[in-house]
């Protein structure tokens, strides 16, 4: 990870305050609480997105549909685009927390235990939502083993963060690169410096 967007930032910073928050509400509780940030809340923020549901034996993403009572059709293409970015910003997030689970930086505790169906709330009219599959297998077992866990944060993301959202191997090639230079500038100077005197 040698670059990240302000959106994938605030995803991590996301998930290390609500784990953060959640972990001083628990040390005051007299009960037990529920730790860490619930996976399907990462994307509520998300323009329209409901939650997780299923389409025709695939997970999807379920959103607020367009009004019907629409007539404009300018006003229908915005809505339409407005879904359209709404469904790749989701995606694109799904991408990133898949590999930050890969690197090892968080970690998943399931509230409930895993199941391959996708149980979502019920919603009432479904002519109020639009499900739109996804279609990459493997981010579908994702969210499927994840559905109903916890977000934790490790050391690694925090140390992470403390370096700037910069990798130790990143930073360590940086300084490389920086001492390099300063060699390569000194060798020059004192170079130049035995000439002038000669």
């Amino acid at each position: 990870m040698e670059y990240l967007s302000q959106k994938e930032k605030n995803y991590i910073n996301t998930i290390i305050a609500e784990y953060d928050r959640s972990m001083a509400e628990c040390q005051k509780a007299d009960s037990i609480q529920e730790i860490g940030l619930l996976f399907k809340r990462l994307f509520y923020d998300v323009d329209g997105f409901v939650c997780f549901g299923e389409k025709e034996g695939h997970c999807a993403l379920v959103f607020k549909s367009i009004p019907a009572d629409i007539q404009d059709k300018k006003a229908v293409a915005i809505a339409c685009n407005r879904l359209e970015e709404a469904y790749i910003e989701i995606i694109q997030g799904l991408h990133f927390i898949m590999s930050l689970h890969d690197a090892n930086l968080v970690v998943f505790k399931w509230v409930l235990a895993p199941n391959d169906k996708l149980v979502t709330e019920d919603m009432g009219d479904a002519s109020k939502y639009v499900h739109l599959a996804i279609s990459d297998s493997q981010m579908e077992s994702f969210i499927r083993d994840h559905h109903y866990a916890s977000i934790l944060p490790t050391s690694d993301l925090r140390e992470f963060v403390k370096r700037g959202y910069v990798s130790a191997d990143v930073k360590r090639h940086r300084q490389t690169m920086f001492a390099t230079w300063i060699g390569i500038a000194v060798a020059f100077l004192t170079g130049l410096v035995s000439i002038l005197l000669n």
